[in-house]
């Protein structure tokens, strides 16, 4: 048996951080190349998204900043800044594309959602934290502005999400970049909304919108029995008469309740946050966690057994987190996840996280893409590493022994 950080360090510099050493850096075209099967084969030129392009550079940037980075590191944080700044920013109006093609030359997809341009605020806030880079900080603060000026719902409160390239919001009900309605206020969004202006909370400018999102979000977005997140609401903040049905993603839900945790260390908590972080962790342990491998399902309906069965690479991300020991108010949950990924998620030949384990049929999906990159498992192991180590003897606990029958 090993302890726990033991096991989170093997999978950072055995599984994660080879892989993307490898694979990521695009010497070429600039910027990374993510177009990698389930096998982590190359599959040729793609065009580049800039969540995954930022997600990338966060990566690089954390992993500089931490006891695992070297110059290499450093080095490919620098190259995906460069890309960044030079095909992604739009210089006529402001934020950055949604995509570009593979050399970077045009944007392929012009609009404007929000959940890239935070993105692109938070790999930059990294940037800035490993280099001090001022090009960094003034570019987060641009992208920052346009974003306060052309997005701020002054009606509703909070952010209008969706587009066109420039900044006229799309019509409402019109499909947007990540697949949701125009006009919806989305949880997904809106948790790295708050991601982010956490992030660069000590800059001092966005402490009343992160205060007023927190709020809202909870207010909003998070069902009181039980209680579970809200994947959409209208852009009042008013819920459908379908969304108390779910389906409940237990991803959103881990992932909004360690990020309130910290917001709510960091600011205090409110009658809008309470205990429902805690209450959200209760419910995706309830009904998404397989007791018997580990592990977290991808979603099922309001108050009852997940129904989506597969294990999906960032849901376990976001169980790691939630579940961290000292306050984990399930350890043992915590390291029976831990250990499905060590002997299911994460591929020991290959390297990386599988996309998503279905069961009976193993893994599907691939290793890069548009939306799989190294943030999710990075930032786990990261930031688990982290809090074990200044948990003390908590990281030192080590995983049981676990029966390896039955088929993933």
């Amino acid at each position: 048996m090993q302890p726990y950080s033991a096991i989170l360090e093997r999978l950072l510099r055995e599984n994660v951080l080879p892989f993307w050493e490898r694979h990521a850096v695009d010497e070429v075209r600039g910027g990374y190349h993510l177009n990698h099967d389930g096998r982590g084969r190359d599959m040729g030129p793609a065009n580049k998204r800039t969540v995954a392009q930022a997600r990338m550079l966060w990566f690089f940037s954390a992993v500089g900043r931490s006891p695992y980075g070297s110059d290499l590191h450093r080095d490919s944080a620098y190259h995906g800044f460069a890309f960044l700044k030079k095909s992604l920013i739009d210089p006529e109006h402001g934020g950055v594309f949604w995509g570009v093609d593979a050399d970077g030359q045009a944007a392929t997809e012009a609009g404007k959602h929000l959940y890239a341009q935070f993105q692109a605020i938070y790999a930059l806030a990294e940037y800035h934290a490993l280099t001090d880079s001022r090009d960094a900080a003034d570019l987060a603060h641009s992208i920052l502005s346009r974003v306060n000026e052309k997005a701020r719902d002054h009606e509703h409160g909070g952010y209008v999400e969706a587009f066109s390239r420039d900044w006229t919001p799309l019509p409402a009900g019109t499909r947007t970049l990540i697949g949701t309605s125009a006009g919806d206020k989305t949880l997904n969004t809106n948790l790295h909304i708050i991601e982010t202006l956490l992030a660069i909370d000590h800059w001092g400018a966005s402490r009343p919108e992160l205060t007023e999102i927190v709020d809202r979000l909870f207010a909003h977005l998070v069902r009181d029995e039980p209680v579970s997140g809200i994947e959409a609401v209208r852009e009042d903040w008013s819920q459908r008469d379908t969304s108390s049905e779910g389906p409940v993603s237990y991803g959103h839900d881990l992932e909004l309740a360690w990020i309130a945790r910290l917001v709510r260390a960091r600011l205090g908590s409110s009658a809008a946050i309470g205990d429902k972080p805690e209450r959200l962790i209760q419910n995706a342990l309830r009904c998404g966690f397989d007791r018997r491998q580990g592990g977290f399902f991808e979603s099922g309906p309001v108050g009852k057994p997940a129904t989506a069965k597969d294990k999906v690479w960032w849901v376990q991300a976001e169980g790691l987190l939630a579940l961290l020991p000292p306050d984990s108010p399930d350890e043992e949950a915590f390291a029976a996840t831990l250990d499905w990924i060590d002997r299911k998620q994460a591929d020991s030949i290959e390297g990386e996280w599988h996309e998503r384990i279905r069961p009976i049929l193993g893994p599907k999906g691939r290793k890069a893409g548009p939306w799989k990159a190294a943030y999710h498992s990075g930032r786990a192991l990261l930031r688990s590493l982290e809090h074990l180590g200044a948990a003390g003897g908590k990281s030192q606990q080590s995983l049981p022994k676990r029966n390896e029958g039955g088929n993933a």
